[in-house]
């Protein structure tokens, strides 16, 4: 819509999306307050086991603000305005490092939650970050021309048809991969808390330096998907390989990096001779898989610039 000047219509999709967002924080909700069947894969102990259902009772909580906040984010970056994103980002940031220390330790009359009280500082945040980011959209004169308050749409059939055809194999995506690693800290657990923690710190790291290509990724896509809608399909392709060549690059770079310094980057997250150990040969795996996931995840957003997001989900799945 943005690269053939089609304004009006994002404005339009973006207010079906909001009709999303709300029904996927509905289901996402109520899976949270009630997460028997994940809980049964990981066998904890009563004892973390209550730690955990406190914490994602403070998550529910925040699902609707992260689910809204996409929406701002998804239709901010598509009309090339990441700054914004960025701001929002930050300020969430500011706000969780203090809230968490209110709530897990109990600070201003609020009592000690511990670990759940990092559940509920993510609510508070996502939902002050939303508000203040729709907010931003209504009040700034830039984002006038897509009137995205001019007017109340109720649920459109087709549209959210449209949406969903191309939505739902990008979210199943993204599903695969956040629950691989998921799903495995769950049957990790098994083995134990040293072991666990391990794996948590490796992949902690992979998720952190996983933000370069996803950034790299989603930029590539925004620049495709523009170009084509402005019917210029030759700078597509060069944005396309250019994204992909300078993502394979910073990951090179950031892989080696893990490698050569993957015992005190363990070290740093942990005083556990045990746990600092076997999280340092994790990462080491992780320094090498780093480069494949890099190149994955841009040319995964090049494919949806060009409306192809089934073939990644497939992929995705089978790996």
């Amino acid at each position: 819509h943005y690269g053939a000047g089609r304004y009006a219509e994002i404005g339009a999709d973006v207010r079906q999306c909001a009709w999303l967002a709300l029904a996927l924080s509905v289901i996402a909700f109520v899976v949270l307050k009630h997460p028997d069947p994940l809980l049964a894969f990981s066998r904890l102990t009563p004892e973390v086991e209550l730690k955990v259902r406190a914490y994602l009772d403070g998550v529910a909580w925040a699902v609707p603000g992260v689910l809204f906040f996409r929406v701002f984010f998804g239709f901010t970056a598509g009309i090339g305005r990441t700054r914004p994103i960025m701001m929002f980002n930050l300020l969430g940031l500011a706000l969780k490092v203090p809230l968490n220390w209110v709530f897990m330790y109990g600070h201003f009359g609020f009592p000690a939650m511990g670990a759940a009280g990092c559940g509920w500082s993510s609510a508070v945040t996502m939902w002050t970050i939303t508000t203040l980011a729709w907010l931003w959209c209504r009040r700034d004169a830039e984002y006038a021309p897509y009137g995205v308050f001019a007017r109340f749409d109720p649920p459109r059939i087709a549209a959210l048809r449209e949406l969903l055809a191309l939505g739902l194999p990008m979210g199943a995506t993204f599903m695969v991969d956040v629950t691989a690693f998921t799903f495995m800290a769950l049957f990790i657990a098994r083995l134990g808390p040293e072991i666990s923690a391990a794996h948590q710190i490796a992949a902690n790291v992979a998720v952190f330096v996983f933000m370069v290509p996803l950034a790299l990724g989603s930029a590539t896509g925004v620049l495709v998907g523009q170009a084509l809608g402005a019917g210029d399909s030759r700078r597509s392709r060069h944005a396309g390989l250019l994204g992909l060549a300078v993502g394979c690059s910073a990951s090179a770079i950031l892989g080696a990096a893990i490698y050569l310094g993957a015992g005190p980057l363990a070290r740093a997250y942990t005083a556990d001779a045990q746990v600092a150990a076997a999280a340092a040969t994790l990462l080491s795996i992780v320094a090498v898989y780093h480069v494949a996931d890099a190149m994955q995840a841009v040319m995964a957003q090049v494919l949806r610039g060009y409306k192809r997001a089934t073939a990644p989900m497939v992929i995705y799945a089978i790996s």
